[in-house]
């Protein structure tokens, strides 16, 4: 059902396949001696297979295995041109994606039947009745027109030619210095279609517009502005939403316990003795490598990023204490009052313009549900009712909608609209070939498959707590925290020539000969770093760590070895790391140790989700097989394949119905 089983299936090969049918072969009835159906209508002789409800003719299978391996074996690399397919000719053996038995037939086959029953039971289900799915439909088509215009328009308007791209090359010659006009033309040619897209998308729309049978009704979106009574009248009626919970204004700094709470503790009262001293909150922060927050207002009995545990503790103190330390889940927490606000009623005038807003959306919902019906615009006689427009509008982002709550904005949105059915229009004229047909179709058929799988597989899986628990005790020698640290460092770049190598080793011996003298890492970093980070004195805010993913530690491990062999506070000698000159400093570390439980559960749930998601996908599909009551006919399975053997050097071989873009 899923496309990336089929993926995995076409790409696994020969050698999984034998063992794999071997397993699912009892569920393939074989028919081929009776050639006829259940019902005794006499089946013709290119009949393939029959399942409940209809037959597979091998023209059929033999489309199905083309698209399949077209659409996922495509990209192959040539031997003669590499990733360049464009270069390919169609008899080369990257481009014939041979199938060397009948089993991997056998298997296609099995995935076209699960296919035919998906899509049946999307029509059992009503899905195409429902709005949400046509709406999502709606909108999946739009984005492929668009497309499909676009590349149109990069292809045959705005794409400059080769003598085009080599005038700016030689009128811009210094820009690019040394450089041949070979290696900058992909460059030079992305900018020559940004500078001709800037000047030719805003003329064809109003090409279009002026082309284009348009009527809008602005009218329908005024909504009159809220009165003084009707503000006063819904806040009266709603005192309840306007009561001021009881509230704090806190800071607050967290140590993570990690696998030693003794550790943390010590360093969380050795923070708190420091702020009770008198000491800044932030500053005594980062004397221990710890982050402070931002003052943040907590309102009691108010859903909030801080825990329970944690607001109870800090609305037992008044304004101006700090709290002793305290535990709160997998940390160690101290916060400082700044502020405490008493409960009450707010008045009209300290919120009036909450109230104003919520009044005028109450009209203006008031006055679309009156009118939802009506034609807010058409293009060519097409209509776009009020209720249309609204729905557009409620999928914007949050920010998008306070852009167009007012009037004219509103007429703004409602232009791009009407635009947005002009490019539709065009892009829908330019879609007439086959294959971008055929693209949309299946396009939409993958969309409902997704839809289907969501409601059927993902909302059906949950993991409990309770199994993430028993998960993570039966692991917890393989749920590590890696070594990590904190570092600044200074680099300089070494380049590609002999004498930028050697400037390069002058400025990094200079910056240590500086370090040596006494000088502060930040000031030296700050003078000779070339990296972004020499404005913060070379100051790295983010964990490195050790070994987080194979590919990472293989990309790193030179870099790793310096760093992990510092103690905190010190300083490596310069050392080359890729095209690099690097001095590293150590602010902090922490060793690897277990995870907690918390650490682990996001990544313990995620494995369940997947292995649940993989069991339940594959016994739907098997559940689809029963019902299927598929009959495969061996004996027309074999001549197809005997048919398709000859092609390639004696390879098995599906030849392409038409060329492909690659």
């Amino acid at each position: 059902m899923k496309d990336y089983v089929k993926i995995a299936g076409i790409l696994a090969g020969v050698i999984a396949l034998t063992g794999f049918l071997v397993f699912f072969s009892w569920k393939f009835k074989k028919n081929e001696d009776i050639g006829q159906t259940a019902s005794g209508r006499q089946l013709g002789d290119d009949v393939v297979a029959t399942y409940a409800g209809g037959e597979i003719t091998a023209q059929e299978l033999r489309t199905y295995i083309n698209k399949m391996t077209l659409r996922y074996g495509q990209h192959e690399v040539c031997e003669k041109h590499n990733y360049e397919h464009g270069k390919c000719d169609p008899s080369e053996k990257c481009e014939t994606h041979p199938l060397d038995s009948a089993d991997s037939y056998r298997l296609l086959l099995r995935y076209l039947i699960i296919d035919k029953m998906t899509d049946r039971w999307i029509r059992e289900k009503g899905m195409l009745a429902r709005e949400d799915v046509t709406h999502r439909l709606k909108h999946l088509v739009e984005e492929i027109n668009l497309g499909s215009l676009s590349g149109k328009m990069h292809s045959e308007q705005l794409k400059p030619d080769r003598l085009e791209m080599q005038q700016y090359y030689e009128s811009h010659k210094e820009e690019y210095q040394n450089r041949q006009f070979a290696d900058v033309e992909k460059e030079i040619e992305k900018l020559l279609i940004a500078q001709k897209q800037a000047d030719y998308i805003p003329k064809y729309i109003e090409e279009l517009k002026k082309n284009a049978v348009i009527e809008r009704n602005y009218e329908l979106l005024k909504i009159p502005e809220p009165t003084d009574a009707e503000i006063r009248n819904y806040y009266e009626e709603n005192l309840k939403e306007y009561v001021r919970a009881e509230a704090v204004s806190a800071q607050y700094m967290t140590f993570q316990i990690g696998g030693n709470e003794k550790v943390a503790r010590e360093k969380a009262e050795k923070a708190l003795s420091k702020v009770r001293a008198g000491g800044e909150f932030g500053k005594v922060a980062e004397e221990l490598g710890v982050t402070a927050s931002t003052t943040e207002y907590l309102e009691k009995g108010k859903t909030s990023s801080k825990s329970a545990k944690f607001l109870e503790t800090v609305f037992r103190y008044q304004r101006g204490e700090v709290t002793p330390v305290f535990k709160d889940g997998e940390t160690l927490c101290i916060a400082r009052i700044a502020d405490l606000v008493g409960s009450g009623q707010r008045t009209l005038d300290t919120v009036r313009g909450d109230v104003k807003s919520k009044v005028y959306l109450k009209k203006e919902r008031a006055k679309m549900e009156e009118n939802k019906y009506e034609a807010l615009f058409s293009v060519h006689g097409k209509r776009f009712t009020v209720q249309e427009f609204m729905r557009e509008f409620d999928e914007l982002p949050a920010e998008y909608k306070t852009q167009f709550a007012s009037f004219d904005a509103k007429k703004n949105l409602l232009d791009q609209m009407v635009v947005k059915e002009l490019l539709m229009e065009k892009g829908e004229d330019q879609v007439q070939d086959k294959q971008e047909k055929e693209y949309r179709e299946d396009a939409k058929r993958n969309a409902l498959e997704q839809m289907l799988h969501k409601e059927e597989v993902d909302e059906k899986i949950s993991i409990p707590d309770n199994e993430v628990k028993e998960f993570y005790e039966k692991n917890k020698e393989l749920l590590q925290e890696p070594t990590k640290a904190k570092v600044s460092f200074i680099r300089v770049t070494i380049g590609s020539s002999d004498d930028e190598r050697k400037k390069a080793k002058e400025t990094i011996e200079k910056a240590q000969d500086s370090l040596r003298s006494g000088t502060d890492f930040a000031t030296v970093a700050k003078k000779f770093s070339d990296d972004w980070s020499a404005s913060q004195g070379g100051e790295i805010d983010q964990w490195i760590y050790e070994g987080a993913s194979r590919l990472a530690e293989y990309a790193e491990h030179g870099f790793h070895e310096y760093v992990f062999a510092l103690k905190p506070g010190e300083t490596s000698n310069f050392f080359e790391f890729q095209n690099y000159y690097m001095i590293v400093k150590l602010r902090e570390r922490e060793d690897a140790r277990p995870q907690t439980l918390d650490e682990a559960k996001p990544n313990i749930v995620k494995y369940l989700n997947a292995s649940r998601h993989e069991e339940r996908t594959l016994q739907m599909e098997n559940e689809l097989m029963e019902k299927s009551e598929l009959v495969i006919r061996d004996s027309v399975l074999s001549r197809l394949f005997s048919a398709e053997s000859k092609g390639h050097s004696g390879e098995p071989r599906l030849q392409k119905e038409s060329r492909h873009n690659h």
